[in-house]
Order: C-alpha cells, then structure tokens, then sequence
C-alpha cells in the first residue's frame, strides 16, 4: 500500500519534521505498513502534531480506519507516548483532525498523572463520531505488552484509545485489570463502530463463550446441550439481579451475567450447575451452620494458602455448581492477602477450600470452553466426561 502524502498545507509534511519525529513516522511504517495519508496539524510549529491514517482495504477484509498520531512524544515532559484509535469505515480529513483534537484531551489528562494506568476509564470526554460515548479506555496496542515506535530509545509507546459508553466503563472497572483488558481486546471489532448501541462489554464477550460451549455441546450430543443452546439467545437476563439482591452484595459482571445460564442447570466439566434458589439455599445454610460453629472442629485442615482466607466457610463465598460427593465450586468475593476478588475455589467437603487456579470466573469459563475444543473431555450416552 502506498501512501498518499496529502498536501494539506502546500508543503512536504516531511521537510519540517526533527529526527526523533522521524523516526515515530518510521516505526509506524515498521509496526503497521505504509500509512495512506500523514496530515500535519499545526504547519511551521516545530512541535505540530501528525495524524498518520489508515485507510480500510475491504479486499483483505480490513473494514476499519486507524488513526495514530506522531509527535506527542516530543512534547511531554512525563511520558514518550502516541495514540491509535480504530473506527469502523473511512474518515475525511476533518473528521481525522477532530480526532486529533481528542488526542490532545488524552494527553492533557496523562500528563497529569505520574504513570499511565492501563484499563483506566476516562470520562466526560468528548469523542468525534462516537455520539453518546463519553467515557475511553486506555490499553496498550500490542496486547498486554508494550509497544514503541522507536524500539531502541523506548519513545513513542503506542496507546490504543477504546470509547465506550459510561456504563460500559464503569462495568469493566469492576473487573480485575487483566481481566479487563482481555475482554476489550476480544470484542475491539464491536467497539470500533460508532453507531453501535449501549452493551454490557463483559456480557458480549462471556455469552461468545458461552456459545462456544453450547456449539461443542451441540456437536458433541450433550444432554443438556439445546437447553444452554437456548439460554444463550434468550435475552430474559434479571437472574444475576435476583441473586445479588438475596446475597446482599455486588457480584463481578463476568459471573453475573453468566447466572442467567448457569440457572439453566448445564453440566460444567464434572459439575452440576445450580438455581438460584439452590444457590441461595446452599449458602444460607452454610452461613447458618458457620455462625453456630459447626465448622470449628474442620479448622485444623486449613492449608493456610493466603490467596484465600484461613476460615471452613465464608459468607460472601457463593456456590455455583456441585459434584457427585458434594463439593462445590465457589466464587470468592473476599479472598485472602494474596488472592483476587472473583476468584474460583472449590469447597471439598473434606479439605475444605482450596483454590483452582483460576483468578475469576471468566478466566475458569475460558479455559472450560478450550478444553472442550482441545479433547480434555468425552461425551458418552449424552454424558460429559474428562477424557482419560
């Protein structure tokens, strides 16, 4: 692709730009090819800005501009960084340069800051096109790793810009950073269009999951499978509310969101999942027996992990899906010093809690649905199985 170096201001845009300017325009070409257009903001300010443009190739299915900038690296005093934001379809020039008016606003408030807080939501923004959409994430555009346009002096990190609605933002902040970031990264196709409508994002990207999971069931012949086939395009979605307001405190999105199928009683690895009302059950009952003490003579089992706190039962643990002996898989809510908020445990009735390795409850659900797709498990007379 070759690039269309628009004369905006009757000048070569390269004349003006300093070495170090340079060699940003340089890395841009390294890291994404040949841009189709690089408009100067400012012509004759030594420290102008540069939109570097991307057009769409809809031949090789690449649907959305990107628009990046060049040249904020030269005027911070605090950080080396540029920004890249991904917008369904093709831009006019005026349009680019309202974004790179937005460029300018997320600069502003980063030189605030001492360090750049990736996942961090921004709000009251305004963003060109993104009508309604007032709030942005910040992420690295290499996912989850550091990238720089000048790679051997560590200057031009690239920041991908994520608007959203302020809802939105507020949902994924709830989340753990990681977890986050991961989610947006697979659903950055869906925020890139302007016209979209509000959304719960950890919602998209857990029911694509649980689509898969439902797929596999499908192909596979699980019993259950038309049942969580259904639950997955069914849009009655209130079970998380229900359960949260007999718990008495917040849920994660990730597992709320997922309660409306879990509620449909799909078998989960060797698991059985719960109700509601078996959820609720099983935890008040727990709660009950705690407050009693019946638990004090199971104490000296505990293994002392301090991801999770040194106690048989707690009450903001809850139960999610049970095997054939009784123990159950919980979401953790109020774990140890060394633990995550959401993280998965199971409760053997034997040894007590013990964690699973899983941080939360979408990193559990990711790995279930993988291991489906990479044999871990069997299906046999419509019964799922670990594969041996």
């Amino acid at each position: 692709m070759s690039a269309k170096k628009i004369n905006v201001y009757l000048h070569d845009p390269y004349y003006i730009m300093s070495t170090t300017l340079k060699a940003l325009l340089k890395g841009y070409k390294n890291l994404y090819g040949t841009p189709d257009t690089i408009i100067e903001t400012d012509p004759g300010n030594k420290n102008a800005i540069q939109l570097v443009v991307y057009d769409p190739v809809p031949e090789d299915e690449i649907f959305d501009s990107a628009v990046c900038s060049a040249g904020f690296s030269n005027l911070s005093k605090v950080h080396s960084i540029e920004f890249r934001l991904e917008v369904k379809g093709k831009l006019t020039k005026t349009t680019v340069k309202e974004i790179g008016e937005f460029f300018k606003q997320i600069f502003e408030l980063l030189e605030k800051e001492k360090r750049i807080h990736t996942t961090k939501v921004y709000n009251h923004l305004t963003i060109p096109l993104f009508k309604g959409m007032k709030s942005c994430m910040i992420i690295d555009s290499s996912y989850m790793s550091m990238e720089f346009l000048d790679e051997k002096n560590e200057k031009g990190r690239v920041l991908s810009l994520i608007p959203m609605f302020e809802k939105e933002g507020a949902e994924l902040e709830k989340m753990n950073p990681g977890f986050s970031e991961r989610i947006v990264a697979s659903v950055r196709e869906l925020l890139r269009d302007p016209s979209r409508k509000p959304t719960s994002v950890v919602g998209e990207r857990m029911y694509e999951i649980w689509g898969k999971v439902a797929d596999w069931y499908v192909e596979q012949g699980v019993s259950e499978a038309e049942v969580l086939r259904k639950a997955v395009k069914s849009k009655d979605r209130k079970a998380g509310d229900e359960l949260e307001k007999a718990l008495g405190f917040e849920l994660l999105p990730d597992f709320k969101v997922s309660i409306d199928l879990i509620n449909r009683k799909p078998k989960l690895k060797i698991y059985y999942s719960s109700t509601v009302k078996s959820i609720i059950d099983f935890w008040q009952s727990m709660n009950k027996m705690n407050a009693e003490g019946k638990f004090n003579g199971a104490l000296h089992k505990l293994r002392g992990n301090p991801a999770i706190q040194q106690v048989w039962w707690h009450e903001k643990w809850v139960p999610f899906a049970m095997d054939s002996f009784g123990s159950h898989l919980v979401i953790d809510m109020a774990p140890g010093p060394d633990g995550e908020v959401g993280q998965v445990l199971l409760h053997d009735t034997i040894e007590g809690p013990l964690h699973t390795g899983f941080d939360s409850f979408f990193t559990w659900l990711d790995a279930y649905y993988t291991g489906l797709y990479t044999d871990e498990y069997i299906v046999e007379d419509g019964v799922l199985m670990y594969k041996e």
